[in-house]
C-alpha cells in the first residue's frame, strides 16, 4: 500500500507511530483478515532494523479513525517494546504462524505447533504490554472498543472464509471478499453478533492464534453494536485492494488453479 494512494491512512499511521516514538516503517501491507501485525526484519549493512506493518483488510475498512489509531498504537507497542527477548519472541511467533498456514511446511508443522505452545505465556505478556501502549495513547474506552471491533471483524472474516471455501469446491474463486463480508454483516442480528463474540472469546487458545489470552483482555462492546456500518474506515481504493488481497489469498491457500469470477451478492440470511 503506497502513501500516495492512501494519504489519509498513511498520515494516521505515521502520526500514531511518531507519538510513541516507533521507528520509521519500510512499508505497510494489506492482507485479508481482521488482525494487524508488526513486522521486524533483519538488519541491513548499516545495522538498521527493517520494520513494517501488516493490516487486515476488514479491520481497515471497518474501524473509524479513533479505533484504528488504538490498533496502530497496539502494534507500535510491539515495535517499541524494551524487552528484547519478548520482542524477538513475538517476531518468531509471527514467522511460525506463517509456516503453519503454508501448504509446503507439512514436515515442520509439529515443531511450530510445539514452539507456539511453549511461548504462549510470553506472547500474552507481550499483548498486555501493547494494550497498555494503546490505552496510554488513546483511552481505555477507545482501546477496549477497538479490541472488541477487531474480534467481531475476525468472526465475520471466519464466516466469509467458510463461504469462500464452498465456492472453491464448486470450482469458482470469487474475485472479491467484500460481498461475502456484506452477506455476513447484513444477515447478522445483534443477538447473533454477540453470540459470535462470546464464542470467539471462549475458544481455547490455539497455537496459531495471533493474539493469545483474548478472554483475559476482551472488553464488551456497546449496546448499539449494529448501528455502525460494515465499512466506515479511511481506505479509499477499497475495490482495488480487495481484489489484490483476494487473489493473493486464493493463490497461497487454494490447492486448485481457479479462475476468479465476480461474485453476485445473494440475499442475506439470518445467522444461527
Amino acid at each position: 500500500m503506497s502513501p500516495t494512494a492512501e494519504p489519509a491512512l498513511y498520515e494516521l499511521i505515521e502520526r500514531t507511530l511518531d507519538r510513541v516514538h516507533a521507528p520509521a516503517l519500510d512499508g505497510v501491507w494489506l492482507e485479508h483478515g481482521a488482525n494487524a501485525g508488526a513486522l521486524v526484519g533483519r538488519r541491513d549493512w548499516l545495522l538498521r532494523r527493517h520494520v513494517g506493518l501488516v493490516l487486515g483488510f476488514l479491520t481497515v475498512i471497518r474501524l473509524d479513525a479513533a479505533a484504528l489509531e488504538a490498533v496502530l498504537a497496539h502494534e507500535a507497542g510491539h515495535l517499541t517494546d524494551s524487552d528484547s527477548l519478548r520482542r524477538s519472541l513475538a517476531a518468531r511467533r509471527y514467522r511460525g504462524r506463517r509456516r503453519l498456514s503454508a501448504r509446503t511446511s507439512m514436515a515442520t508443522r509439529w515443531y511450530w505447533k510445539w514452539w507456539l505452545r511453549l511461548s504462549r505465556e510470553q506472547a500474552i505478556d507481550a499483548e498486555r504490554h501493547a494494550d497498555a501502549v494503546a490505552i496510554e495513547l488513546t483511552s481505555r474506552e477507545i482501546a477496549g472498543e477497538a479490541l472488541g471491533e477487531t474480534v467481531l471483524a475476525d468472526a465475520i472474516h471466519r464466516w466469509a472464509l467458510y463461504r469462500l471455501h464452498e465456492y472453491w469446491q464448486q470450482g469458482v474463486a470469487p474475485s472479491r471478499m467484500r460481498p461475502l463480508y456484506e452477506m455476513a454483516w447484513d444477515g447478522l442480528s445483534e443477538e447473533a453478533a454477540r453470540r459470535l463474540l462470546d464464542q470467539r472469546v471462549a475458544q481455547p487458545d490455539a497455537p496459531e492464534d495471533t493474539h493469545p489470552g483474548l478472554a483475559e483482555r476482551y472488553t464488551a462492546l456497546p449496546a448499539d453494536l449494529k448501528s455502525r456500518p460494515l465499512a466506515a474506515g479511511l481506505l479509499r481504493h477499497v475495490d482495488h485492494f480487495d481484489r489484490a488481497c483476494t487473489a493473493l489469498y486464493t493463490r497461497h491457500t487454494s490447492r486448485h488453479n481457479l479462475e476468479p469470477v465476480e461474485l453476485k451478492r445473494n440475499a442475506p440470511s439470518e445467522h444461527t
